[in-house]
């Protein structure tokens, strides 16, 4: 199954300054149930999440730097996590 959420959003840094982003995102998680059978082998849901967010109205070029974030969406918070330019999802 495959979900899929864009829009604006709110990036808020998790670091002491707790800088805030206005963002644009693009979400799209795929799931996928596996496992032989219910009575044999418990099911697993296995997720994966590609993750793309701009800053919007930067007029600084300024980069959004690696770290931590939460991401305030319209629907929900997600953590997110910005490494050597790559975004992901935290998993909890």
């Amino acid at each position: 199954m495959t979900e899929r959420d864009s829009g604006e959003g709110r990036l808020v840094s998790l670091v002491a300054d707790q800088r805030t982003y206005i963002v644009d995102y693009d979400l799209t998680v795929d799931s996928e149930v596996t496992g032989s059978s219910g009575t044999f082998s418990p099911p697993r849901v296995l997720t994966r999440h590609l993750l793309r967010i701009t800053a919007r109205n930067n007029d600084n070029n300024e980069r959004i730097p690696n770290g931590e974030f939460t991401l305030q969406t319209q629907n929900e918070i997600l953590r997110v996590r910005r490494s050597q330019g790559q975004w992901s999802v935290v998993q909890p």
